[in-house]
């Protein structure tokens, strides 16, 4: 694995940040003529409509993917015509992000996020682009995270798979661009096993910096609406390890593994999320991760004919407005969907295999899939 992809396969990073605030008021009324005199205004005067919050966040500037990366630049590096991918289809195609699809986070940091295959499921020849405003954080932890000392955009390529990747900081964006079995001759490889971009892949690279460039001031950032609840930046808000060992029917309390979130920025996933492991292995069975102030989000996966077929799911304690779906992947893993206070919160429950050892669940999945999304809608009402 590269260096890169271990970073991007990193799953938590910083609550997000705002995205774009829509709105707009209607304009006063023009009185008709009137042949008699004017008469003194008395009353008082018509109140202004105040702007209405958007309902979901939008990018803060207006170049789309295709402007940044059209088809003609992907050709030349990938040798073919890729398809834009959803954000469905590129949910389900990746499988460390499987519920909340870099689109959706991406958006809510009023950022943009794109993904094209070559046989449209996310798999074989793809590219990603990925752009956050106000990036000079996640700039500042790349470089020390990684050691790189320079301000100049990052970019090599892996020799294993013919795959490049671009990381820069410019105009004040971060912006982050991967493409999978380029068709052109890599360059030489260094002491540390990479290939320098080769001239067709750093020209396809710069034009998406000088795009970039083009642009000028940001628009605001969006305001979630404002019956949204501050969602939990710890899983210990969420589950407790007493409560999934109950659950799950097991003799050993099972580990919360994985960061809680709150740590500013520590990959470009600004969401939470933690697994529940085996004590005694290194099985998981489930995985909670929440995206704040996403339930527009998860509605509009919901509303996609590509997503996984969810259904409503009667959870008790839900509270008015809230929302519960759950569906089954390919592989029979549940997926349960919350929206919570304005959050989307998704639990994962995976199929039990051979794997868990004797500490398998004793309770069937889908009766421990129900208990523990109970446990998270009551404990969510707890501390929000």
């Amino acid at each position: 694995m590269t260096q890169f992809a271990s970073r991007s396969i990193a799953m938590i990073g910083a609550a997000a940040a705002m995205v774009t605030l829509l709105a707009g008021c209607a304009g006063a009324a023009t009185p008709a003529a009137s042949s008699s005199p004017s008469a003194p205004t008395t009353g008082s005067p018509t109140p202004t409509a105040t702007p209405a919050a958007a309902l979901a966040p939008t990018p803060r500037f207006d170049l789309t993917c295709d402007d940044l990366l059209p088809q003609a630049d992907l050709r030349r590096v990938l040798g073919r015509t890729v398809t834009a991918l959803d954000a469905a289809t590129a949910t389900s195609a990746r499988e460390e992000f499987r519920g909340i699809a870099q689109q959706y986070i991406a958006r809510t940091d009023g950022g943009l996020a794109c993904g094209w295959s070559a046989n449209g499921t996310g798999d074989g020849q793809t590219a990603s682009l990925t752009v956050y405003p106000d990036g000079a954080a996640r700039w500042k932890w790349f470089k020390a995270y990684y050691g790189y000392t320079t301000d100049s955009p990052h970019e090599y390529c892996a020799d294993n798979d013919g795959t490049c990747y671009l990381t820069a900081y410019t105009n004040g964006l971060y912006v982050e661009v991967t493409l999978v079995h380029v068709t052109v001759k890599l360059g030489a490889e260094n002491s540390d096993g990479l290939r320098a971009t080769p001239p067709a892949v750093t020209s396809v690279f710069a034009s998406v910096l000088k795009r970039l460039d083009s642009i000028g001031t940001l628009r605001p950032a969006w305001v979630p609406p404002a019956d949204t609840k501050t969602v939990p930046t710890a899983h210990s808000h969420l589950l407790s390890p007493a409560q999934a060992k109950k659950a799950l029917g097991i003799s050993a309390t099972p580990g919360l593994t994985g960061p809680d979130g709150g740590a500013p920025l520590k990959s470009d996933i600004p969401i939470f999320g933690f697994s529940i492991t085996s004590a005694d292995s290194d099985s998981g069975y489930a995985y909670i991760r929440w995206l704040p102030a996403g339930g527009w989000a998860q509605r509009e996966l919901l509303a996609s004919p590509s997503a996984i077929a969810k259904t409503p799911l009667d959870v008790p304690g839900l509270a008015d407005g809230d929302t519960a779906y759950v569906g089954t992947d390919s592989k029979g893993n549940r997926i349960v969907d919350l929206v919570l206070g304005g959050n989307w919160i998704e639990l994962e429950t995976f199929r039990i295999t051979a794997d868990f050892g004797v500490q398998a669940p004793r309770i069937s999945q889908e009766k421990y899939t129900r208990t523990l999304a109970a446990d998270i809608v009551a404990n969510f009402a707890k501390w929000s």
